[in-house]
């Protein structure tokens, strides 16, 4: 054989055991690289942020569990195809959620969780043969040591903003629910429509932590109150909302401009945009 084909041979060879041997390093360093940003990005935007915060303090354990997956589902989502869940045109993006209202004048924090499970098609998971039973679960966080989720703090009363994240996240497998204090951490209205907006295209049923003086048929009546978001129309700027108020004045479906719900999570500080990242 030709010294010098075999040398090339050779060559070759040896070139491919080093590139076999050291590119997959350099991928997992990369890889490496890339979580870490994405984590230290994620704990940047959870700065002053109380209800990290109070999670935190109830158990590190549990705030640094949800932000790894926060972290692994982000890295997922740079792989995956477009999302479905718009109109033909584009135009409207929607995760449809039926109205339940409250059993109680404190329990919409439960209602309103339950008709985002009802968006979500996981109804059936929360203990219970009626919709009152089932918010009497949610309300007396879950009933249930095994259920997604655990029990935290108080054992009954109206869920915490990140209780009812963590609660969600155990029913989804991507796009995993996230909450932000839209007034305290400067979210901007353009912002707050595209985090709504992504939310919905990708089925992920929106909850407003607000207040309600700002919605057009509250005629400025004010309640600390959850409300369900479930679709946002671009092109005429405005949103449904589906109300679980217990006062008939209220409740039920009501189409209002995205102004109007950004107003509701930014009238206060501490009211926040429960929403799939």
């Amino acid at each position: 054989m030709n010294v010098n084909k075999m040398k090339n041979n050779m060559f070759i060879i040896l070139f491919a055991v080093v590139f076999c041997f050291i590119f997959p390093s350099n991928v997992q360093a990369q890889d490496k690289d890339t979580e870490e940003e994405i984590k230290e990005q994620i704990l940047k935007e959870f700065e002053n942020n109380g209800e990290f915060a109070r999670m935190q303090a109830y158990s590190s354990e549990i705030a640094d569990a949800y932000i790894d997956e926060l972290v692994k589902d982000r890295i997922n989502q740079m792989n995956e195809a477009s999302p479905l869940a718009t109109d033909t045109y584009g135009k409207t993006a929607y995760c449809t959620v039926p109205v339940k209202k409250q059993t109680t004048t404190s329990n919409c924090s439960a209602a309103t969780l339950l008709q985002t499970m009802y968006g979500l098609g996981k109804q059936s998971s929360i203990s219970g043969s009626t919709d009152a039973q089932k918010m009497a679960t949610l309300y007396n966080r879950y009933d249930n040591a095994s259920a997604p989720g655990a029990r935290h703090e108080n054992s009954t009363g109206p869920l915490y903003v990140y209780e009812i994240a963590l609660y969600l996240n155990g029913f989804v497998s991507s796009h995993k629910y996230t909450y932000v204090d839209v007034r305290g951490q400067g979210v901007s209205q353009p912002q707050f429509q595209n985090k709504i907006w992504d939310s919905l295209v990708h089925g992920r049923p929106i909850l407003l932590h607000a207040i309600t003086s700002p919605l057009s048929y509250y005629n400025g009546a004010y309640y600390a109150h959850y409300l369900s978001l479930d679709s946002y129309n671009r092109e005429t700027g405005t949103v449904t909302i589906k109300d679980c108020h217990y006062d008939t004045r209220y409740g039920g479906a009501h189409q209002v401009s995205v102004k109007d719900a950004y107003n509701s999570v930014t009238i206060e500080t501490g009211r926040y945009l429960i929403y799939g990242q």
